[in-house]
């Protein structure tokens, strides 16, 4: 074997052996990060409403059922809710009073997911989506 061939046979065995490092590297930061843990079947939901009233809210629950809430003076905020992932969550508002604004959250295990506002005139705001 030539000195040459022996120098790019060492070349490819170290690129090799770094290629290796990267990936073990990468699993184990993936690892540490839970990258690897299955998701949670269900989430916490929960519905909040802010600005001026009174307020009508309409808001789906996990059974599918819808809620409707009349004279409904803001803030205001839901009980927590356990979901299943990819179900339908919506909430409705609308300002009775058509004076000021309202805004509409869906929070997702205690964080804003969803957030929709309208000032008046317009008096109805709308949040939705899948529980991802």
């Amino acid at each position: 074997m030539t000195i040459s061939r022996t120098r790019n046979r060492n070349r490819q065995i170290l690129e090799f052996s770094i290629v290796i490092l990267l990936i073990i590297l990468a699993v184990v930061i993936l690892w540490r990060l839970d990258a690897f843990k299955p998701l949670p079947k269900y989430r916490t939901v929960t519905y909040r409403v802010t600005g001026s009233g009174p307020v009508l809210i309409n808001y789906t629950q996990p059974d599918d059922r819808t809620v409707s809430l009349t004279n409904i003076f803001p803030p205001w905020r839901s009980a927590d809710m356990i979901f299943e992932r990819g179900v339908d969550v919506i909430i409705t508002v609308g300002n009775v009073s058509q004076v000021g604004s309202i805004t509409c959250y869906i929070l997702i295990d205690g964080k804003n997911w969803r957030e929709a506002s309208a000032n008046s005139p317009v008096d109805k705001v709308s949040c939705s989506g899948k529980v991802p």
